[in-house]
């Protein structure tokens, strides 16, 4: 796995601060599903106050550059089965050996060791009427490190936008995986709608992509959490426009509601063995909503 994650805590490391990105944008330089160009991508970004991104264009990588916005180097890896692949490094030449690649399977395993983050895209959307990603498909895929589980374009196309329960499956499996949201932006209507929040020590490549491979980071579709933190094993989520946060355990039950911006959880109250994991939702106005990392409960198998 790419990832560096303490899955007892992801965010145990509370130093430096939060910043807003998206890690799934694509522009009419590379990408000629896309009607926006990079330039108007970028103004429209810094207009919604992001902080980084990433063009992830197909099997392209579009190296466009804009001051405002710290910059990912990443790609939208495209198998002829029409399975994407999100890939992300901060080592450009990774990316160019992944983009040479005509199997997933060997993208992924040749990514697994590296410096880099691998993300299964929008498992549900349908394309010329086939899922993307059924059940099997998602258990044979990998090893991967983490999964889009909110799409904000798929709203409008078909197949599901939002799909919690196909990480909750992957995570009551056993398997390690992060949760990302990404708006897949072709057009500039699409921007904004989705992002992943991640905290890190200053606003550089290297520090946001290794606070997100670290896991010290959370989805979102509109609601902003202020704060994630593990205390002696009670959990304290806090928003600033939460109306309801929910702890959420293995096989997708909830463990708890709360009706408000703040939600206490003691760790400790939660069977070692069942469930495996327990992680927050929180809804806000609308259909908005943000996901945390799992705190896995139960150590992970030895291999």
């Amino acid at each position: 796995m790419g990832t560096c994650v303490d899955w007892s805590n992801p965010y145990a490391d509370r130093s430096g601060r939060w910043f807003k990105g998206n890690l799934h944008t694509h522009v009419s330089e590379g990408s000629g599903c896309a009607s926006m160009s990079f330039s108007d991508a970028a103004d429209a970004y810094a207009a919604e106050g992001f902080d980084f991104l990433a063009i992830a264009d197909h099997y392209v990588l579009t190296d466009l550059q804009d001051p405002r916005l710290v910059q990912i180097c990443g790609m939208e890896w495209t198998g002829l089965d029409g399975r994407h692949t999100g890939i992300y490094a901060l080592d450009r030449d990774l990316i160019e050996q992944v983009r040479r690649t005509a199997e997933q399977s060997d993208a992924l395993n040749l990514l697994s060791d590296k410096t880099a983050l691998t993300v299964v895209n929008h498992p549900r959307w349908i394309r010329n009427g086939i899922v993307q990603y059924d059940d099997a498909a998602l258990d044979a895929a990998g090893p991967y490190d983490a999964m889009e589980i909110y799409n904000s374009s798929i709203e409008h196309g078909p197949g599901a936008a939002e799909t919690a329960d196909c990480w909750d499956r992957a995570l009551t499996s056993g398997r390690r995986v992060l949760a990302l949201a990404g708006d897949d932006a072709h057009h500039l209507p699409n921007i904004g709608r989705a992002f992943v929040m991640a905290r890190a020590a200053s606003r550089t490549p290297e520090s946001i992509f290794n606070a997100i491979r670290a896991g010290n980071c959370y989805a979102s579709s509109g609601v902003v959490l202020t704060d994630i933190r593990c205390e002696a094993d009670i959990v304290t989520v806090e928003s600033e426009n939460a109306q309801e946060i929910r702890a959420i355990c293995s096989s997708g039950r909830v463990l708890k509601m709360h009706d408000g911006p703040t939600l206490a959880f003691d760790l400790a109250k939660v069977d070692a063995d069942d469930p495996l994991y327990v992680r927050f939702e929180a809804f806000g106005p609308g259909s908005r909503k943000a996901w945390t990392q799992p705190f896995f409960v139960s150590p992970e198998p030895q291999t």
